[in-house]
């Protein structure tokens, strides 16, 4: 069995999820994301279309080591819950789905192992999600987590750029209030800050997206108004702290700290941190004893100057 479960992640946050336009931007995530961030696994999903599912998980979903992925809708208004698997029938009835604004959605791509059967521990996998706040609907996420491997190889530049373009075409619309592209992902939404400080959980850290950066990665995406304290564009340009800087067509500010994942090192890290420190949330980070991975962050509190 492959032990190569290093994770790439990309989420963006918005707060108008109930924007007329929100529907088709999520839907493109969702169902054109394995094609731009797998795009070899999406390739050989598609000789298997339609795709079936067992009557029980344990037996096998297709021919061992080939690419098998379903899609999912949930939606309380409508009273939907339902996993189908992945076919260009399922894509459709998604792509519809969300357009009734759901409580959530996800595409998951995976290959199989030598019995036809999913990875139990979550390797060589790729999932799309939609998660939209319970009490607060239009605030909404989008997140897309791969653990295929030959798409994590820190040297493969192409790689990195497939999911930047993907992303940062994504992160081009109204009511962005933060994003990353980051390869120390803990759990389902959070940030590697979320886990190290006090700060009244994810929910709560994705609600104030506008107030407070979320947390800083090899690429990052500031609200508008996070980039207007920070002295936008021009001032982030100024500070050399960074390999690309530029305002998206939303009004965010995208930031890329170095040209690929393997450049993105402790010392790029600090001089990011040291740029964005004014509107990092305070408190000293402390490492969660349940938690079995460390967050790439700078550990020290963001009051405190470096040196």
């Amino acid at each position: 069995m492959k032990d190569d479960t290093r994770m790439l992640s990309a989420m963006i946050d918005f707060d108008s999820a109930g924007a007329r336009d929100f529907p088709t931007t999520s839907a493109h995530w969702l169902t054109s994301g394995a094609e731009n961030l797998a795009p070899k696994e999406w390739q050989a999903a598609l000789k298997s279309f339609p795709m079936m599912r067992p009557n029980e998980w344990n037996e096998a979903h297709g021919l061992p080591f080939s690419v098998w992925g379903e899609v999912h809708v949930w939606n309380s208004d409508r009273s939907i819950a339902e996993s189908r698997p992945l076919s260009d029938a399922s894509l459709r009835w998604m792509r519809n789905e969300v357009s009734y604004f759901p409580d959530g959605a996800r595409l998951t791509l995976c290959r199989l192992d030598s019995n036809g059967i999913p990875y139990e521990n979550g390797i060589d996998r790729l999932d799309l999600t939609l998660s939209v706040d319970e009490e607060y609907p239009w605030i909404a996420q989008l997140q897309a987590v791969s653990t295929f491997g030959s798409h994590l190889l820190p040297s493969a530049i192409n790689k990195n750029e497939l999911w930047v373009g993907f992303f940062r075409k994504t992160a081009s619309r109204d009511g962005v209030t933060f994003g990353h592209i980051t390869d120390d992902l803990l759990g389902p939404r959070e940030t590697g800050l979320d886990t190290v400080l006090r700060r009244g959980g994810t929910r709560n850290s994705i609600r104030n997206g506008r107030e407070i950066l979320r947390g800083y990665s090899w690429v990052t995406v500031l609200s508008a108004d996070l980039g207007e304290r920070l002295g936008g564009v021009d001032a982030l340009v100024r500070s050399e702290a960074f390999y690309k800087v530029s305002k998206l067509r939303g009004g965010a500010i995208f930031l890329q700290a170095s040209e690929s994942m393997a450049g993105y090192s402790d010392r790029t890290m600090e001089r990011i941190f040291d740029v964005l420190r004014p509107v990092i949330p305070g408190g000293v980070p402390k490492i969660d004893p349940t938690v079995r991975k460390i967050p790439r962050i700078v550990w020290v509190d963001s009051r405190e100057t470096l040196h």
